[in-house]
């Protein structure tokens, strides 16, 4: 786990208990893993400004952020700390945020796994031609109505996205489509 420079600097602060003290750091850890698991608590990193709300903002982003890269990377407590301590962080608070971590893992990796990065995938697709004769507003209206039902699979969970387009809409959608399969060809044969 590589650590970038600013957070490096930022974590080092906590070995000084000047700049946070012991309560605050261990709200400020306690804070972080209930927004990284997404569990409701009427906690918040406002509570805990004292004369230096730059430094508690900069310190929490920055702990979130290891504990996120920690998770993201699967490592265990022991391999935290000597990443933490490769970059000359070390000290009971170090240990504090390793047993933290490592007790909360498989919650802030649940909460990762149901963020995701990827967009649904389209695995169906149904039409249907309906007739519209009349509706409530006009007597006769005499257009072609398709219902296009979309089946996605997103995150491994199945979605159906349903709607309703005139002729012309279909057929700005096919053009629309047909233009980013050029599009993807092209990017494939660069």
């Amino acid at each position: 786990m590589e650590l970038s420079e600013s957070t490096v600097k930022s974590l080092s602060s906590l070995q000084n208990p000047k700049i946070i003290n012991d309560v605050i750091f261990g709200n400020l850890i306690d804070i972080a893993v209930l927004q990284l698991c997404e569990k409701s608590e009427e906690k918040y990193i406002a509570q805990l400004y004292g004369s230096k709300p730059d430094v508690v903002k900069e310190i929490f982003g920055n702990l979130s952020s290891v504990l996120i890269d920690a998770a993201r990377l699967d490592l265990d407590g022991e391999t935290l700390s000597v990443a933490l301590s490769n970059a000359n962080i070390t000290g009971p608070r170090v240990k504090k945020l390793c047993d933290t971590y490592l007790s909360n893992k498989e919650g802030i990796q649940a909460s990762l796994s149901r963020i995701g990065n990827s967009l649904p995938h389209i695995v169906d697709v149904n039409w249907k031609l309906d007739y519209c004769v009349k509706s409530n507003i006009e007597d006769y209206i005499g257009s072609q109505l398709y219902t296009i039902q979309f089946s996605t699979i997103n995150q491994g969970q199945p979605e159906v996205m349903k709607f309703a387009c005139t002729t012309q809409q279909l057929q700005e959608l096919v053009y629309k489509l047909k233009d980013a399969v050029r599009h993807v060809e092209k990017v494939a044969n660069v």
